[in-house]
């Protein structure tokens, strides 16, 4: 028997996880953690393209910004307002997450579909677009998109 077996009897060798189980079954709290191998296997189907799960994100995201929004306006309490405030800020890192990824072309297979959802998520955090793809993507990777 492999270490590997003797220490994860619950953790199959091979990393990925068969189409019709996306996630793999959860580790109980006494067993080690699975090597990071295993584990990047399971998050691989995560980091694919794909314009639904890109258009779904963007639709939850922009609804809770409109909605926290909408709170920080109605809210009658200051603390109300201020734990909106702050959630909406997290809500706009998300959004900004969003477009980072857009703007790699990682997040859709469609280049144009990527720039348009890169240009109308980075409007909460007033980044524009396309200053970002020449600094960040040209500059700091060395690579143009």
């Amino acid at each position: 028997m492999s270490t590997h077996a003797a220490t994860h009897p619950e953790v199959p060798l091979q990393a990925p996880a068969p189409a019709d189980q996306p996630f793999p079954e959860p580790i109980a709290p006494d067993r080690p953690m699975p090597s990071r191998k295993i584990i990047r296997g399971w998050l691989i189907p995560l980091g694919q393209r794909s314009t639904p799960r890109a258009l779904a994100l963007f639709a939850f995201d922009y609804i809770l910004f409109a909605a926290t929004l909408a709170g920080v306006v109605l809210a009658s309490h200051w603390a109300a307002k201020l734990g909106l405030g702050v959630l909406a800020g997290l809500i706009i890192a998300r959004l900004f997450i969003i477009g980072h990824d857009a703007c790699h072309q990682s997040l859709t297979p469609r280049r144009g579909l990527n720039k348009w959802l890169g240009r109308l998520t980075f409007l909460p955090s007033l980044t524009p677009y396309s200053l970002w793809e020449v600094g960040h993507n040209v500059v700091h990777h060395a690579t143009p998109t």
